[in-house]
């Protein structure tokens, strides 16, 4: 048989009592919570790896720039407190880049030059007000650039010619490494992995920057491991 269950039930005074209570204590914790400051340098710098806050900082002195001279809006302490820039304040700012900034290559600078200041520059912001911009608005911008601005000539589409080393030069790297290297402090393993990705690189055709894990994105272990390769062929000295 089924027993009693232990103990004398709540009367319905007593639940409402004892529900109070709790709205009451869960109201004084809330009433306790410090709403987030600003980010300070510190706070940014600390979040960053070096070559990120680097990219930063020069990020946000083109921005007060650009506010400042251009659209003759005071700097603030606290950079985006009143939210995010527009789709269209950006593309005023890549139009201003697009004017204002000498290339390397030619007068203008290059669309690869001027997409990565648009990624930086949204980093920065999501860094300072955590908003992401949606599809359109990233479709958008990518489009004024390779369009408008590339179609007004204010942007060039010049590539930076990059020169391939054959294997001959490949073969010297490697036996260098192993016949002629006179540093004895290097890890026991560099050797190898050096001789091993300049084998990737010949036998693939792939860049350094396709498999070896970029400083940008450090620890993030975004690089080809050795378990991504797998080796066929005889073994030398069978």
């Amino acid at each position: 048989m089924p027993t009693k269950a232990s103990g004398k039930k709540r009367s319905k005074s007593d639940r409402h009592a004892r529900a109070n209570a709790v709205y009451d204590e869960i109201r004084v914790l809330a009433e306790k919570e410090v709403a987030p400051g600003p980010l300070t340098a510190a706070d940014i710098k600390e979040r960053m790896i070096p070559p990120s806050n680097i990219q930063y900082l020069y990020t946000m002195r083109l921005w007060e720039t650009f506010m400042q001279n251009q659209l003759q809006k005071p700097l603030s302490e606290h950079p985006f407190e009143d939210g995010p820039a527009t789709v269209y304040t950006i593309k005023l700012h890549l139009q201003w880049l697009a004017k204002s900034r000498t290339g390397m290559l030619e007068d203008n600078i290059t669309d690869t030059t001027l997409n990565n200041r648009l990624s930086a520059l949204k980093r920065a912001i999501k860094v300072h007000t955590n908003y992401m911009y949606s599809k359109r608005d990233n479709d958008d911008l990518e489009l004024f650039i390779r369009k408008d601005l590339v179609l007004e000539g204010l942007v060039s589409t010049a590539a930076r010619p990059k020169p391939v080393a054959p294997l001959p030069v490949a073969e010297d790297l490697i036996y260098f490494l192993w016949a002629c290297d006179e540093y004895q402090d290097m890890h026991p393993r560099a050797r190898l992995q050096l001789s091993f990705s300049i084998l990737l690189m010949c036998s693939l055709g792939t860049r350094p920057g396709e498999f070896v894990e970029s400083d940008a994105w450090k620890h993030t272990n975004e690089g080809l491991l050795y378990k991504d390769v797998d080796v066929d062929g005889p073994v030398v000295g069978r």
